[in-house]
Parts: C-alpha cells; sequence; structure tokens
C-alpha cells in the first residue's frame, strides 16, 4: 500500500498540465522503465538508471541485448535470469562505469547519507529482481522499480521484507555525469519528502 499511496496522486498536477487525462499505471512509472518479461527486471533498472538519473538515452531491449551479448560471450545460460557481471558489462558499454559490489545493508545507508548517487541493487523477495535505489529520504528508501514504478519503502524492510542480497551495482562517472546525475537523484528525493511530509500532514498510513 505504501508504494501505491506514495506513486499516485502526487503527479497529478504534472499530468493535468498535459492537458489529458492520465492513467495509474503513468503515474507510477514516472522516472521508471517497466519491465516487460520476468526475466527483463535487470535491463529494465539498468535502462532505469542510465535514462532517468545519468540522462543517457536508452532502453531496456536495449539493455537487455546488452546483457545477452555479455552472456553469450561468457558461454552463460540467460535462463535463469541475467547476471549482474552482465548487467555491469551493459552499463559500461552505454557510457557509465559501474562495478559491483557485496555491499551491507549498513554500509549502503552510510554510503547514500554520504552523498552517494543512486545503485542498482538485487533483492530476493518475493523472487530474486533488480531495482534502483535511487537514495534516502530519513528511515525511507526511493526505489525505482520496474515491475511497480517508483515507491517508498522503509529502509530495514530492503534488507527484512524485500530479501536484499547484498549485491549493489554502483555507478563510477566521472565529474560532469556525476553532477547530472546528481542534480536528478536530489529532483526525485524532493519530491519523496514532500510525498511523505504531505501524507504525514494528511494522517495517511502506509498501511
Amino acid at each position: 500500500m505504501a508504494a501505491a499511496v506514495a506513486g499516485a496522486a502526487a503527479w497529478a498536477p504534472h499530468a493535468a498540465s498535459k492537458g489529458r487525462p492520465v492513467s495509474w499505471r503513468e503515474l507510477r512509472y514516472e522516472g521508471v522503465v517497466a519491465q516487460s518479461d520476468w526475466y527483463t527486471c535487470g535491463p529494465a533498472a539498468a535502462a532505469t538508471l542510465l535514462h532517468h538519473y545519468f540522462g543517457i538515452p536508452a532502453t531496456e531491449e536495449e539493455m537487455l541485448e546488452l546483457a545477452l551479448g555479455a552472456m553469450a560471450d561468457g558461454g552463460q545460460n540467460p535462463g535463469a535470469g541475467i547476471h549482474a557481471a552482465a548487467l555491469v558489462r551493459s552499463l559500461t558499454e552505454k557510457g557509465l562505469p559501474v562495478r559491483g559490489y557485496r555491499v551491507e545493508p549498513g554500509s549502503l545507508a552510510a554510503y547514500f547519507r554520504q552523498g552517494g548517487l543512486p545503485v542498482i541493487v538485487h533483492v530476493t523477495r518475493p523472487e530474486p529482481h533488480y531495482v534502483v535505489a535511487v537514495g534516502l529520504v530519513g528511515d525511507w528508501v526511493l526505489l525505482a522499480d520496474p515491475s511497480w514504478g517508483r515507491r517508498l519503502v522503509r529502509w530495514d524492510e530492503l534488507a527484512e521484507e524485500k530479501g536484499y542480497s547484498g549485491v549493489a551495482l554502483v555507478p563510477l562517472p566521472q565529474t560532469e555525469l556525476a553532477a547530472r546525475a546528481r542534480a536528478l537523484q536530489e529532483e526525485a528525493l524532493s519530491w519523496a519528502a514532500g510525498r511523505l511530509a504531505q501524507l504525514r500532514r494528511r494522517g495517511g498510513s502506509w498501511r
């Protein structure tokens, strides 16, 4: 329910300014590339990171093709899903240097509190899945989820309920690209902070 509340009405003014009705799904997916199949969450998350947070044009289809090529070169079978290493290579080929790390939840929270840029994280519940962790707003993390859209969850839920596996794909951009990403990240986190404040004023519940 938290995601549904967080991702909907906040963008109604933006939608109205375009002079056309906007669906609930469009509102949720503002700033997120949706996955088209069960196994394409990784490429969709990669496209989200590139397009919406680093200003590098990318589509799910393109990132899937690059990732499948990387897996084929390594003799890997994509039948069980796209490997993190394939996403690292596909992102790097698009001009965004990325490195995969094992990062404990506390260290990842510290990374964001120290100004870290959005990252792709791997979760395991209810099934293996990739999402973009945009950053922290207090005790909440803003996620760009290819299977749902934009959502806010409590930080502790990322590990306890979503099953964060410890795998994080961390971008290592040069200065100009990092500055662009930081501006886009701050815009998204400002929206999230405003949405949280709005719900608190209204006495809204996340449950």
